[in-house]
């Protein structure tokens, strides 16, 4: 089953909820599954050597999983690899009996075509969100856009490939929900789901338990397994300025209506100037390289601590010149950044 979507709409919740379900499992997200699977998915391989294709894959080490030396034996496709995988992943976990997995990366959007002829039995459920909101949450991570005009063109984009979605696919295979009203009546909508997809509802999905965070996105995720709190939806109307809204709403307003929200301005909403356009390009710039920065310096700490556990010192020790220097520059970064 795969929850897809624009990033920050609440797949994660949607997949702690379904992975909370009686033999179903969510995994942390599995990006080399798109990344890594081949162009005919019935193609016959080795699946030890498609394992090891997977533990080597970069986003593999975000599990904080290690298989050791086990492989499986013989040759199947790519997805049964990965189903191995998962099975093995939920049998550490104490999950014998997994029927259902639920791959709860958004950015699967991007590979649903793909992701549906590979696994012809599937389920999709497009998760979307008040893309204001989508926005306030974005312009706050390290990795997503970083003015108001470049939110509204990733999140239109990602909703509108999800909103397609539903001609590629049979009734029973494709499901939407607004997270706002996930969060309102959990209930109700995650009983629609399951009985639009043919699956079983459990009551323990509404507890969303079945997800454990792995350290690489406990920051970001913080609220997952937490009592809902429905009072957090209208946040963006506090911290999003309303200049910010305006130019939001300017951009995709009508977007906005479809999915059955209300706007703010409506027809008077203005685009950006030209001095804003620019104050926002030069913020997009600055921001974006301040990340890569900010990357940089944690990739260089993790492999520093993993040197220093193998040399039997300290991490603190190691490279200490370059990460303070990358440090300092993010730090005048930041300052030519003007909110």
């Amino acid at each position: 089953m795969f929850v897809v979507g624009c990033q920050r709409s609440g797949s994660t919740l949607l997949g702690a909820m379904l992975g909370s379900g009686n033999r179903m499992i969510a995994t942390p997200e599995s990006q080399f599954v798109a990344d890594l699977m081949p162009h005919d998915p019935r193609q016959i391989m080795e699946l030890g050597r498609a394992i090891d294709a997977i533990t080597a894959h970069p986003r593999f080490k975000l599990w904080n999983f290690s298989i050791g030396d086990q492989r499986p034996a013989g040759y199947g496709t790519f997805m049964d690899a990965v189903n191995w995988l998962v099975r093995t992943y939920g049998a550490r976990s104490g999950r014998m009996d997994i029927d259902y997995w639920v791959e709860h990366q958004p950015g699967n959007v991007r590979h649903m075509r793909a992701l549906a002829e590979a696994c012809p039995d599937a389920r999709f459920v497009h998760i979307v969100r008040d893309g204001r909101a989508v926005a306030n949450s974005l312009l706050k991570v390290d990795w997503g856009p970083n003015s108001i005009s470049s939110a509204a063109h990733f999140w239109s984009q990602r909703v509108a490939m999800g909103m397609a979605l539903r001609d590629c696919l049979a009734p029973n295979r494709w499901a939407r929900v607004r997270y706002e009203d996930l969060l309102a009546q959990p209930d109700e909508e995650l009983r629609r789901i399951c009985a639009t997809l043919e699956l079983p509802f459990d009551e323990a999905m509404i507890a969303a338990r079945g997800y454990h965070v792995p350290p690489s996105t406990r920051k970001q995720h913080h609220l997952v397994g937490q009592a809902l709190a429905p009072q957090r939806i209208d946040a963006w109307q506090q911290e999003l300025s309303q200049r910010q809204v305006e130019i939001f709403e300017a951009h995709v307003g009508p977007l906005i209506t479809y999915l059955g929200y209300q706007l703010s301005f409506g027809r008077s909403a203005r685009l950006p100037s030209a001095a804003e356009t620019a104050r926002m390009i030069m913020v997009q710039l600055v921001q974006g390289y301040r990340n890569r920065l900010k990357l940089a310096i944690n990739i260089g700490r993790a492999r520093a601590e993993r040197t220093a556990a193998d040399n039997g010192s300290t991490a603190a020790t190691a490279y200490p010149w370059r990460r303070g220097v990358l440090r300092r520059i993010c730090q005048m970064a930041s300052r030519l950044v003007v909110k």
